[in-house]
């Protein structure tokens, strides 16, 4: 929906759906993600940054330091991203699915 509307509240977002695209309906029964999917998601938001920020630490001392502050910034973008999710299931089997 974000590449619709990017911009719209999300109790506008119906309405909003029905009036530009009638043909689309908009699932209500989303699930949130189970608590044990956070590790996965902090770590996937951290893990490319090491890659930089541990060369940084020890070549560029005591500077190199600094770049650490990018770590509580990605952990915060992966726990916005975790609460975010959310995962539905439409439809039964199709005959391509067997």
């Amino acid at each position: 929906m974000t590449i619709l509307f990017p911009m719209i509240h999300k109790k506008k977002l119906p309405h909003m759906l029905r009036t530009f695209t009638p043909e689309y309906t908009l699932e209500e029964n989303c699930r949130r993600l189970p608590r044990r999917a956070l590790k996965r998601y902090l770590f996937r938001s951290v893990i490319f940054s090491l890659f930089l920020i541990i060369p940084l630490c020890i070549f560029f001392q005591p500077w190199g330091y600094l770049s650490a502050i990018l770590l509580p910034i990605e952990l915060f973008f992966g726990y916005l991203a975790y609460k975010e999710a959310a995962w539905t299931i439409n439809g039964g089997p199709s005959s391509a699915d067997v």
